[in-house]
């Protein structure tokens, strides 16, 4: 009624310098790829268009929900 709207976001692994332990192992790269479905880890530049999507109005009936941005990870 005051025109706000709840969302939330699950992002999986990405790629950045507070991560880069795990994406430098070569275990956990590994497991991380073999079970994500798009094979890779995620540039936070793709989470960040995520978030100016829900931001945007193209998102303005999008209300209550968690949006998981992890590569199909979950899903597998």
């Amino acid at each position: 009624s005051h025109g706000i709207r709840i969302n939330a976001m699950a992002p999986g692994l990405v790629q950045t310098p507070m991560t880069k332990h795990w994406y430098d192992d070569s275990q956990t790269r590994e497991f991380f790829i073999a079970n994500t479905p798009l094979g890779r880890f995620a540039q936070p530049e793709e989470i960040a268009n995520m978030v100016l999507f829900l931001c945007s109005d193209l998102a303005s009936f999008a209300a209550g929900h968690t949006f998981t941005v992890d590569g199909g990870y979950t899903a597998r």
